[in-house]
């Protein structure tokens, strides 16, 4: 249920309820109500308010998007990109939420929280194209040149650290230490706190390296 605004000065900037019709609007519009309100408790200035900024901006933002009017500078950076790596849909709905939840200030030269985000897209797509363009190789002519790089590459990293046998194959996430074998690998694992044998630090989990 939508509160009955007592800040008559603001209401015009705020909105009116019969304004919105986005799902779920009327969570955003209470919010932006008790912003408001506890600014003018205090004597602020909601104006120069950055959570009553925010309030407002998410309001009129989705409705807009809602309504089909994708022209924020913003939303027009972010449909720009070419995106097609795994997942990329649901990373696009997490930056414009990010779109959403920030007050935009044209005046502000790096918009930095949301050029993370956009950076962030662009860095995966970059990884996909390179994974894609690597795989994409005809397999005719590069499956001799394959099997010599992945014989030098193995012979070059050496046993694992732990058992000293079997070939290293797995890499401790974060640290990026590629140093143990699948079995060794899956030990560690086992352990709380697990951590690289090699610099200690925590690790979250292992990935398997490919070398052809």
């Amino acid at each position: 249920m939508v509160l009955s605004l007592v800040m008559s000065d603001y209401s015009m900037w705020l909105g009116r309820p019969e304004d919105f019709s986005y799902p779920d609007w009327e969570d955003d519009y209470e919010t932006a109500q008790h912003a408001f309100a506890e600014t003018q408790e205090t004597n602020g200035n909601p104006m120069s308010c950055t959570e009553c900024l925010n309030a407002v901006h998410r309001l009129h933002e989705k409705q807009r998007v809602h309504d089909g009017d994708r022209s924020h500078p913003r939303l027009m950076a972010l449909d720009q990109l070419n995106l097609s790596y795994p997942g990329w849909q649901e990373d696009v709905k997490n930056a414009e939420e990010a779109h959403f939840d920030n007050y935009y200030n044209a005046d502000v030269e790096k918009d930095i929280y949301f050029q993370s985000k956009l950076e962030g897209l662009e860095n995966r797509q970059q990884l996909y194209y390179g994974y894609s363009r690597r795989n994409s190789t005809s397999a005719s002519s590069t499956i001799s040149n394959s099997s010599r790089c992945h014989d030098e590459i193995v012979a070059m990293l050496g046993a694992c650290v732990i058992c000293g046998e079997r070939n290293r194959t797995h890499l401790f996430d974060p640290c990026g230490h590629l140093c143990v074998c699948q079995s060794c690998a899956n030990q560690v694992m086992r352990n709380i706190p697990s951590n690289c044998p090699i610099c200690r630090v925590t690790a979250f989990k292992t990935i398997r390296v490919y070398f052809a």
